[in-house]
């Protein structure tokens, strides 16, 4: 179909008609939408390019005369309503179109009527929500179709009224010479404020000079650009544009104007920019992560290298954490790592970078420093406010950090190394007793390695039964009746010789190895108890410690009891020890577990009871048998007041409860003499008897 609006009767020069003319054909087939003209009964006038492509016609075939053909839900009467409604007010509807291949598309359509020749006629724009069609296609396909008719300028007018769609005209030095009612509704300009202006009044700020450059220069070599960017309204706001420039050549065939169409894309944009910091920042935190770290790290040493200055790395990583993931829940967890977080920030400088590894590792980086004891000094107050205590769920949270310190360039060359080093020096932080910092230094990689071959060989002296086990007596107050033994895992190390725990057992712990040795021991414990029966021996309750991490392991109580039954094995004659920690977390979960071994005889102690936060109310939950007052509370017993006062109340509380009560590492006459005036039911250490093979253990077990 082709239709020919009536001419419209204006006098122009050649001259400035036809450059009006291109304006407004440039105008009409720019708009994304799909315009057409349609009469009072719903014939057909006028369509667009955009109209020809939205029904799946090709420009020259024949469209149907009548929007009942390509409305799906049309109706005499309803149009009839609908059209009497907008004759007098502009309105906008939803509606499907038929295609020509029978498809449907969904549309908004806008409507404003308008007096043409003394007849009302509806302009329309209708816009397919689920394409969308550039505005540049439409525009060179309508141009070649609608020759310089009058009528058509004026239809084309309406459009640019009507279109919800920003629309700017500009001279070819950017002077802005019209503007639509969209332009004015997006950006807060009225037209006698924006005509005469240029369109870097809307500038944001947010975009370098570059990329207006690479703008004009497409705009002149390709007569058009398409791009989004940042604008800012006349209120200081800033918005989102998808904006499409296209040249308006003259009859000399040098551009003229420029025609600017734009969409508010904010909500994507701003959209798109929240996706873009997450995949830069850890979704907990909301710190920089390890790739933004890399990025900023290295900027930071090639800025150093130029002016000869030094760059800090702090690698932090909080002792024991994983106790209060398994012990509280990882809810918590997450909780006191947000906390902690915001710790961390809060000590260094803006320029500086706090980035989350991962887990519980955070790496400072801190650039442009003096002199290294600035990177001490951060490290110091890293150690003080990350060991304040943190409130979860009504009580209070206390961990320590080890800190690495490597600084660049006195301890690597590149960024790699300099990560690593600090590292290096976290881990030698940490097995030098944790709760510290550590700069870097060269025999730190010596140190790192051994304790890497370490953790292997620990792996290695399982499978070939290089751990031992050492008892030590338990005796009753004040009579000294054996009456008890509590089992000690050593490592018989081929080169070492015996390497008492505290030289493995944390690499265990840290290398998650603590549940296969607790198993191991289990086992062993159970063998020896057999054997010593076989002999005739006396059989006194054995104790042995259990990790949090393997008292919480789903299997635990199941598997336990299975190898008390495979071993042939009385429960009676084992008692588990836990930290307090371990009853931290769920206390549904901890009492059912706890109460599972009760029943099938197994009785279970507090280890180094005193050195927690344990209170009377909480332990008085669990099925408990024994607490073993904190050994090192112990050996101050007969020179510090304090540590008495706290066994005196420690003892208090078994006492209440109704549980026994046993002081650890006592040494001399003395502590064993107050433990059993203050009413401590059974004590052990070196005082009484040491550490004992199987073997060595005969006498007393006679």
């Amino acid at each position: 179909m082709s239709v020919r609006p009536p001419s419209i009767k204006r006098s122009f020069t050649p001259a400035s008609h036809g450059a009006l003319q291109a304006v407004w054909r440039a105008l009409l087939d720019a708009s994304f939408d799909g315009v057409h003209v349609v009469d009072p009964k719903g014939g057909l006038l006028y369509a667009n390019a955009r109209f020809y492509e939205l029904l799946g016609y090709a420009r020259s075939e024949t469209l149907p005369t009548n929007l009942s053909a390509w409305e799906v839900d049309w109706s005499r009467d309803k149009q009839a309503r609908r059209f009497e409604e907008l004759a007098s007010t502009p309105g906008m509807y939803q509606t499907s179109y038929r295609c020509r291949d029978g498809s449907e598309r969904l549309v908004e359509v806008s409507v404003r009527s308008v007096l043409l020749d003394g007849q009302v006629v509806f302009v329309c724009a209708a816009r397919d929500h689920t394409e969308r069609v550039r505005s540049e296609r439409a525009l060179e396909a309508s141009v070649k179709q609608l020759e310089a008719q009058q009528e058509q300028l004026r239809l084309a007018a309406e459009v640019f009224r009507s279109t919800d769609q920003g629309i700017v005209v500009t001279q070819r030095d950017g002077t802005i010479v019209e503007v639509n009612g969209a332009f004015e509704r997006m950006t807060g300009y009225s037209r006698e404020e924006a005509v005469g202006q240029n369109p870097r009044m809307l500038k944001s700020g947010r975009h370098e000079h570059a990329f207006y450059e690479g703008m004009w220069r497409s705009l002149l070599e390709k007569g058009s650009w398409e791009g989004e960017l940042w604008n800012r309204r006349k209120s200081g706001e800033l918005y989102g544009e998808l904006l499409t420039i296209s040249s308006v050549r003259g009859a000399d065939g040098e551009i003229a104007r420029f025609v600017g169409v734009f969409s508010d894309v904010t909500d994507r944009k701003r959209n798109d920019e929240r996706m873009q910091r997450l995949a830069e920042r850890d979704p907990l935190t909301g710190l920089p992560n390890r790739s933004v770290l890399r990025d900023r790290l290295s900027v930071a040493m090639s800025r150093a290298r130029r002016e000869r200055a030094r760059v800090a790395v702090l690698f932090v990583d909080l002792d024991h954490f994983k106790e209060v993931n398994d012990t509280m829940g990882h809810e918590a967890g997450d909780r006191l790592l947000e906390e902690l977080s915001r710790r961390l920030v809060a000590l260094v400088r803006e320029s500086d970078t706090v980035s989350r590894q991962g887990g519980d590792e955070f790496v400072l980086l801190l650039g442009d420093l003096a002199d290294p004891g600035a990177a001490a000094r951060v490290a110091e107050g890293i150690i003080a406010d990350l060991g304040a205590p943190v409130r979860i769920s009504g009580r209070d949270v206390t961990v320590t950090a080890s800190v690495g310190i490597a600084v660049f360039p006195d301890n690597a060359e590149d960024l790699d190394e300099l990560l690593r080093n600090a590292d290096t020096a976290m881990y030698a932080a940490k097995t030098s007793g944790r709760n510290r910092y550590q700069f870097f230094s060269t025999d730190m990689n010596d140190r790192a390695f051994e304790q890497r071959t370490l953790v292997r060989s620990l792996k290695r002296a399982l499978a070939l039964g290089q751990l031992k086990l050492l008892y030590q007596p338990r005796f009753a107050l004040p009579s000294r009746e054996l009456v008890g033994l509590e089992a000690l895992v050593r490592w018989e190390h081929p080169t070492r010789g015996f390497l008492p725990p505290g030289q493995f057992l944390s690499q265990a712990e840290e290398s998650s190895l603590s549940p296969v040795i607790d198993a191991w021991v289990l086992g062993a414990v159970c063998a020896q108890i057999q054997a010593w029966k076989e002999s005739g021996r006396r059989v006194v309750p054995v104790s042995l410690n259990v990790t949090s991490k393997h008292f919480h392991r789903p299997d635990f109580v199941k598997s336990t009891l299975a190898v008390l039954r495979d071993e042939g094995v009385d429960t009676s004659h084992v008692e588990l020890e836990l930290r307090e920690s371990a009853l931290a977390s769920d206390v549904d979960e901890v009492h059912h577990r706890l109460s599972e071994l009760h029943a099938a005889g197994l009785r279970v102690c507090i280890d180094g009871y005193g050195s927690g936060s344990s209170c009377l109310a909480e332990l008085e939950r669990f099925p408990l048998h024994r607490l073993d007052l904190d050994g090192s509370l112990v050996r101050r017993l007969d020179r510090s007041a304090g540590a008495e006062r706290v066994l005196r109340a420690a003892i208090c509380t078994g006492r209440i409860l109704g549980l026994r009560v046993l002081g650890e590492n006592v040494e001399t006459a003395r502590q064993a003499e107050l433990l059993a005036e203050m009413g401590c039911d059974e004590a052990q250490g070196r005082y009484f008897a040491s550490e004992l093979t199987a073997e060595e253990l005969g006498s007393h077990l006679d």
